[in-house]
């Protein structure tokens, strides 16, 4: 996480927006961290051991990115 992010949070990639079955994800413009969209926190990080619990194997990238 890079300082600007750490002082004024993530700024999400909205040109790069995708669902991953359950939510929509993106990336943090400054240090490429992937984000979530949380419906009462907004975008945040996103924490696999949180978000991915009791839910199955999810797409761990974007379509067309490896």
């Amino acid at each position: 996480m890079t300082f600007l992010c750490w002082v004024l949070k993530h700024s999400p990639d909205l040109d790069r927006i995708w669902d991953d079955g359950f939510d929509l994800r993106c990336s943090c413009r400054r240090c490429n961290k992937a984000l979530l969209k949380d419906l009462a926190q907004g975008w945040r990080e996103l924490d696999p051991d949180v978000d991915f619990s009791g839910r199955g194997k999810l797409r761990a990238a974007a379509p067309g990115h490896r």
